[in-house]
Parts: structure tokens; C-alpha cells; sequence
């Protein structure tokens, strides 16, 4: 049996067990070439809780590496995700939520391993529909906050934060 209609039959399974609303996905992302080789997985849910409120949450695995000569890097990220959106009308909704990022794990080819501290993002999105179905727009601004682990540390370490507008287009090509 491939490892796809393993997937697809899990998460049938899986959808039994949620109200009929509910809808949920597995997405993997693979990327591979010269020196790069990318992977993440991604857990969806969303599920409608009135005619224009639902819940999108998600939990995501990304592990990527890099290879140049002898130099060499591993990352892996997890993190998860949980925004409530309002559907304004038939083209806007708007979600405000909060993704939490697990320590980032960091290794290098000198066996230097480093754990980057947890950080929580809170985002203010606006979404609207793309060229396509299932390809939408989004318009965020987000507030980022490192969890703070040595106040003599570096930026991370001390907790710093960032504040960011983001545009991103999403859609399968």
C-alpha cells in the first residue's frame, strides 16, 4: 500500500470522528536539489462553528537541509496554530489568532547543536479568494515574541520581538 492512500485512508477514519462541517487535510511540501533538500508536513483543520464563523488550526513539521562542501546544516521547526475567522461576505474574512513555534533544533556539520527558543506569533489576517479555487490572498500583520532564556544571550535569547505586514499569495500551481 503507498504511503498516500495510507494518508487518505487515516483521514477518512479521522473524519468520522468530527462533525460534518469539519474539514481536514494533510499537505506535504518536498523541494530537492543541488546542495538543498526541503520537507514540511502540515496538518489541517477547519471547521465551521456558525453560518460565518469557523476555526482554522493547524500543526506543522518542517525539516530542511543544507550542503555546501563540507559545510552542512539541519533544521527542523514545529509549530502550531489555532486563528477563529469571520466571514465578512462572499470575498473577505478576517481571523485573529495566535501560532506557537516549538524550540528550533539547529545542527551544523561540526556537530554544534543549538535549540532556539519558543517563540508565539499573535496575527491579524484579512483573506480573499485568488484566481483559482482553493487559492486565496492574505494581507497579515503579525506580533512576534521569543520565549526569553539568557538575558545576556543574543536577540533570541533575551526575548526580543518583531512586528511584521506580510502580502502572500497561496495556491497550487
Amino acid at each position: 500500500m503507498a504511503e498516500d492512500d495510507l494518508w487518505e485512508i487515516t483521514l477518512d477514519g479521522l473524519q468520522t470522528a468530527f462533525p460534518e462541517q469539519s474539514q481536514l487535510k494533510f499537505k506535504q511540501n518536498y523541494i530537492k536539489f543541488d546542495g538543498c533538500h526541503q520537507r514540511d508536513y502540515q496538518f489541517l483543520l477547519n471547521q465551521r462553528v456558525s453560518k460565518n464563523w469557523h476555526i482554522e488550526t493547524a500543526l506543522v513539521y518542517e525539516k530542511s537541509q543544507l550542503t555546501l562542501g563540507a559545510h552542512k546544516q539541519k533544521v527542523s521547526i514545529g509549530e502550531w496554530s489555532l486563528i477563529p475567522r469571520y466571514q465578512l461576505n462572499s470575498r473577505l474574512n478576517i481571523g485573529f489568532g495566535v501560532v506557537r513555534q516549538m524550540a528550533v533544533q539547529f545542527e551544523t556539520a561540526n556537530n554544534a547543536d543549538m535549540q532556539l527558543p519558543k517563540s508565539t506569533r499573535w496575527v491579524v489576517s484579512s483573506r480573499t479568494p485568488g484566481l483559482k479555487k482553493d487559492h486565496y490572498l492574505d494581507v497579515t500583520l503579525s506580533s512576534r515574541q521569543w520565549q526569553r532564556t539568557n538575558i545576556t544571550g543574543n536577540g533570541f535569547e533575551r526575548g526580543q520581538g518583531d512586528k511584521k505586514v506580510s502580502i502572500s499569495y497561496t495556491g497550487n500551481f
